[in-house]
């Protein structure tokens, strides 16, 4: 399987999230996370399922929950890199960044 690797803003992007929904009702935190999960793996799973938007940089929609895993993959190290876990209402260039 690819490795997968949330960069710190992702990351921190991907807990805050989950923090917030938590707060906002008891379990939903939780299921962000599960839903969140579930995406990861199907990235894993078939790197090029998810639509190219700009440049390298892939997006997979999370249904339910108004957010995109922005992520870029080589294929030849097998890797995914998540560059954002990015709230729909932010202003969209700050999904493409790499660092």
């Amino acid at each position: 399987m690819n490795s997968l690797h949330l960069i710190e803003r992702a990351d921190a992007e991907f807990q805050d999230a989950a923090s917030w929904d938590e707060e906002q009702k008891p379990g939903l935190g939780l299921q962000f996370i599960a839903t969140i999960e579930r995406k990861l793996l199907a990235i894993q799973s078939n790197l090029e399922r998810f639509p190219k938007r700009k440049q390298n940089f892939r997006e997979a929609v999370i249904y339910g929950f108004p957010y995109a895993i922005v992520y870029t993959f080589n294929k030849q190290r097998k890797s995914i890199r998540v560059v954002a876990v990015f709230h729909s209402r932010r202003h969209p260039r700050l999904k493409y960044r790499k660092s």
